[in-house]
């Protein structure tokens, strides 16, 4: 496990189209998001007994990514919120995001 800066990096990173480092589980579905408008500024892949995880950078991007089926935690900052969702959702959200 590394840790970079505070940030876990247990996951394989690999760049997204913007730059980023992500985990590589995530970046389609964060991928789909932002050609969508919509802004993320954390996320983690999860795992078989681990939760994935966005936040978004604006609540009302979260609000809409829930509008999507799913299972979803969310908690809400004054901008920003986490949206937490159990990890064999995100090739679904995938498909979801990238036809919406």
């Amino acid at each position: 496990m590394a840790v970079d800066g505070g940030l876990d990096t247990t996951h394989r990173q690999v760049t997204a189209s913007n730059g980023v480092e992500v985990d590589e589980g995530i970046r389609d579905l964060l991928e789909a998001l932002w050609s969508r408008g919509m802004a993320t500024e954390f996320s983690c892949q999860g795992g078989p007994d681990e939760l994935a995880h966005i936040c978004f950078t604006r609540a009302a991007d979260a609000r809409r990514f829930m509008e999507a089926p799913g299972d979803f935690l969310v908690t809400f900052g004054e901008t920003r919120a986490w949206v937490d969702f159990p990890a064999h959702q995100i090739d679904p959200l995938t498909t979801y995001w990238a036809k919406t």
